[in-house]
């Protein structure tokens, strides 16, 4: 995520005299968003299981345990996305 963001900072500048970058642009800050989810996911799974293993008792364990699904399922969405623009079609759309 952080790579992507200096690229697009990088490419900010010069984007009108390039080529193609301003849609290049677009795709960036679409693959920054997508890893960005993907990184918040994880922390915010880790997160929640640490609250998750003190729970005082089993209703909130459950409940807990329901948010890391959900957070779980919209991780893996955007990951799926991630890997269906970037890394399927990645060497297409660059050569672009």
């Amino acid at each position: 995520r952080i790579a992507v963001k200096r690229l697009r900072y990088h490419l900010e500048p010069v984007a009108d005299a390039l080529t193609g970058a301003p849609e290049a642009l677009i795709r960036l800050r679409i693959l920054q968003d997508l890893l960005g989810d993907h990184h918040d996911g994880l922390v915010w799974i880790g997160i929640v299981r640490s609250f998750e293993a003190q729970a005082p008792n089993e209703g909130i364990r459950r409940g807990l345990g329901k948010i890391v699904a959900r957070i779980e399922r919209r991780r893996k969405r955007r990951f799926a996305s991630l890997e269906d623009e970037w890394l399927a079609a990645a060497a297409a759309t660059w050569r672009q």
